[in-house]
C-alpha cells in the first residue's frame, strides 16, 4: 500500500502506529468491538519476487495463527488476521500511551536498576510461557517490548518469525536484528528457545548501561564480535549495577 489507506478489512485506520521490517503497523478501530486496534501490514509480501511472496504470505497467516493462540499478559494479544488488497494483515490490541522500551536505550534515559530487573522478570516469564508451546519469537529487540502508561510489560510481534530463520534463509539471507541475535543465529545454525534468552540478555544489558554488548561500524564485524569475543562488563560501564546482575 503506497498511501496510508482509510480501511483495511472491515478496521477503520487513523494514522501510522509504527513500522518494521516485513511492513507497517496502523493505528486503527474495529466497528464490531468498538475498540481502538493496532493492525499491522505484511507489505514485504507484494515486495518479494513471486516465490518469496507466496512464502511471506504463508509464513505469515500460520504465525499469525500460532501467535493467536498466545494468552498471556505480557504478550500482546492478536485478536484476527485476513487479506486485503493482495497483503496480509494482522490485528492486535492497542495499548495507548505505550512506548517500547527503545526510548529507555540510551544513556540519558537509563531507568532505575530495579525497574530494569522487574522488566527481564516479566519478559523472562512471557518467553517461557511461549516456550513451552513451542514458540520461539527470535527477533527479540527494544523495539518489540512495550511498557504500557501503568508500566506492564508487552511483547509484540511474537511467534511471526518462528520459521523463517529455517524456511526463508535461502530467499532473504539472516533474519532478525543483528545487535540482539545469539551466536548461533548469527551463524544461521539451528536455533531453539535459548536464542530468545540471549537476545533478551542483550536488551537489559542495553537498558542498563545505554548500549549493546557489541558494536561494530559494519554487518560483518558485528557477527565476528558475537560469535568470537566476549562482552566488556557490565560494571565497568555502569559500576553501581550489581556484580551479580552483572554476572547473569
Amino acid at each position: 500500500m503506497s498511501e496510508e489507506p482509510k480501511k483495511i478489512g472491515k478496521y477503520s485506520v487513523h494514522s501510522v502506529a509504527g513500522s518494521g521490517n516485513f511492513g507497517i503497523v496502523y493505528a486503527g478501530y474495529d466497528p464490531f468491538t468498538a475498540k481502538r486496534v493496532a493492525v499491522k501490514v505484511c507489505s514485504a509480501s507484494t515486495q518479494a519476487a513471486d516465490g518469496a511472496a507466496r512464502l511471506f504470505r504463508k509464513m505469515f497467516f500460520n504465525e499469525a495463527h500460532m501467535a493467536g493462540a498466545l494468552d498471556h499478559p505480557n504478550i500482546l494479544k492478536v485478536l484476527d488476521a485476513g487479506e486485503d488488497a493482495g497483503e496480509p494483515y494482522i490485528v492486535m490490541e492497542f495499548v495507548v500511551g505505550g512506548r517500547t522500551l527503545k526510548d529507555y536505550c540510551s544513556s540519558a534515559k537509563l531507568l532505575p536498576i530495579e525497574r530494569v530487573l522487574e522488566i527481564g522478570f516479566k519478559c523472562a516469564k512471557a518467553l517461557d510461557y511461549a516456550h513451552r508451546r513451542g514458540i520461539v519469537h527470535r527477533d527479540v529487540k527494544p523495539s518489540n517490548i512495550m511498557l504500557t502508561p501503568d508500566g506492564e510489560v508487552k511483547i509484540g510481534d511474537f511467534g511471526i518469525a518462528q520459521r523463517m530463520q529455517l524456511d526463508i534463509t535461502q530467499v532473504l539471507g539472516i533474519v532478525g536484528s543483528p545487535i540482539y541475535m545469539s551466536p548461533e543465529q548469527a551463524r544461521e545454525d539451528n536455533i531453539d528457545q535459548r536464542t530468545d534468552l540471549y537476545s533478551l540478555g542483550v536488551v537489559l544489558f542495553e537498558l542498563l548501561c545505554g548500549r549493546p554488548p557489541f558494536e561494530a561500524a559494519g554487518f560483518s564485524r558485528l557477527i565476528y564480535q558475537i560469535t568470537n569475543e566476549t562482552p566488556p562488563g557490565l560494571t565497568t560501564l555502569r559500576p553501581e549495577v550489581p556484580k551479580p546482575l552483572a554476572q547473569l
